[in-house]
Parts: structure tokens; C-alpha cells; sequence
């Protein structure tokens, strides 16, 4: 059961993350994404304070704080929003305060979590629920359109517990990008080409 194994990671609220995910699989689904992709969160966190980036240092670290919170990483998406708030303000001297403390507590809830990666590959020619996949892109166009990040980025995740095939695979990878760089006019566009593949598909 989810909840039992998640009592085991301090760093996870799982009250709060139901609160946005009610159902234990997407919530499961959802958990081994964020923990895929802390590593690459890490990285171009790492990138923007080199460079002294502030505006793509608040882009990331904003991405990190609404998915930290989808998923009831509550101290996480605490310390996130305090440096988004700091890099907004371009504060480099507390950013320089934060930083430590914060990559210490991003390295400790990665280890926690390793137990929900799964080695997983969508396979070319994969069965998959249609419907579902053209109700989700149906709703993320919604969402781009009124520039709801925070609900693309799940949906995103979500999009992502089904199998696609190489087309597919290949336009998901680069709406992920697209949706985690703020590019919404791109985001739509590639949208709708994978509901448009999505509904011939369910034909």
C-alpha cells in the first residue's frame, strides 16, 4: 500500500500530495517521475547559480516548488519558494545562504525515494487507453492556454504513465521541455499534434 510505503520517507506528506493526486497509482507514477528527474532539476539549478542567472534560476526552481508540492514534498516546496522568491528579488548574497542547505536536502529526498524508480521504456506499437490520453491533452491545451503552469507540469507527469509509440515518445519528450521552460505557444502546438496522432489512433 502507497501510504505504508511512504512512511518511510520523511521528507513526503502523503496526506498532501492526495490532496492533489487522489488516486494511489497516478500518485505512485508521479512520485517516480519527480525522482527521475531531481537529478536534471539539480543540474540546471547548479547551471543557473554559475552563471548568475536569476531569471532561469526562478524558472527552475518554480518548477521544482509546484511539483515538490504535487507530491507532498512539503520541505522541499518550502525551501524551493524561498530561493524562487530570492531569485525574483536577485538576492545573491541569501541565495548564497540558501543553496547549501537546500542541494543537502534535494540529495537527501532523492535517496529516500530511489525505491519508486522502475526501469521503465515505451516500447513502439504498445497498447494504450486513448481516451484517456485525448482527455488529458484536451485538458493540458486548456491549461497552456490560460498559462496554469502548475497544472501542465501534472498533466505532463500524467501523460506519461501511458506507452507511446516512437513519434509519440518523441513529441512527449519535447512538450515535457517545452512545458518546463515556460514555452506555451510550443507547448500547444506539440499539443496538438500528439491529440491529433491520439485521435486517429482511437479510431
Amino acid at each position: 500500500m502507497l501510504q505504508d510505503e511512504l512512511e518511510s520517507i520523511k521528507e513526503i506528506d502523503y496526506f498532501a500530495g492526495k490532496e492533489f493526486i487522489p488516486e494511489d497509482e497516478l500518485y505512485r507514477e508521479l512520485l517516480e517521475t519527480y525522482v527521475k528527474k531531481l537529478p536534471i532539476r539539480e543540474q540546471k539549478i547548479r547551471e543557473c547559480l554559475d552563471r548568475q542567472d536569476m531569471k532561469q534560476l526562478m524558472i527552475e526552481v518554480h518548477t521544482l516548488k509546484s511539483n515538490s508540492k504535487a507530491i507532498g514534498a512539503m520541505e522541499m516546496f518550502q525551501r524551493a519558494r524561498e530561493l524562487e522568491e530570492c531569485a525574483v528579488q536577485k538576492d545573491i548574497d541569501r541565495i548564497s545562504q540558501l543553496i547549501d542547505p537546500f542541494l543537502e536536502k534535494l540529495a537527501v529526498l532523492q535517496e529516500q525515494m530511489q525505491i519508486f524508480i522502475k526501469e521503465k521504456e515505451h516500447q513502439p506499437g504498445t497498447q494504450t487507453d486513448h481516451k484517456k490520453v485525448i482527455a488529458l491533452l484536451k485538458e493540458l491545451i486548456q491549461r497552456l492556454d490560460s498559462f496554469d503552469s502548475d497544472g501542465a507540469a501534472r498533466l505532463v507527469d500524467a501523460l506519461w504513465k501511458f506507452h507511446y509509440q516512437e513519434e509519440e515518445y518523441m513529441l512527449m519528450k519535447l512538450l515535457e521541455q517545452q512545458v518546463d521552460e515556460f514555452e506555451y505557444a510550443a507547448a500547444s502546438n506539440s499539443t496538438k499534434k500528439l491529440l491529433e496522432i491520439a485521435m486517429k489512433q482511437d479510431r
